[in-house]
């Protein structure tokens, strides 16, 4: 399913479970929870039925405060601040 995108000695697993951890906080909450939502969803779903709810998604989350945010930083060259959405 491609969730481990890497390995660890398990003395260095805490830091990066924290670090991780950090990256997803940053993140606009409504898209973790959609992203969640939609991973829950299991494998018996076909393909072509989740891209449909993926396209559905990601055009309704394209009008929200967060890609705002996230497409002026871009623009800007800055780090996006979800923090005031």
């Amino acid at each position: 399913m491609g969730l481990v995108s890497r390995i660890v000695p398990p003395s260095e697993a805490a830091a990066l479970a924290q670090r991780q951890a950090q990256k997803l906080a940053a993140k606009p909450i409504g898209s973790l929870i959609e992203t969640k939502r939609l991973m829950k969803l299991g494998q018996v779903e076909v393909v072509a039925q989740r891209m449909v709810q993926e396209a559905q998604s990601f055009g309704r989350m394209l009008a929200e405060p967060a890609a705002r945010e996230a497409f002026t930083a871009f623009m800007e060259k800055r780090k996006p601040d979800f923090a005031k959405i």
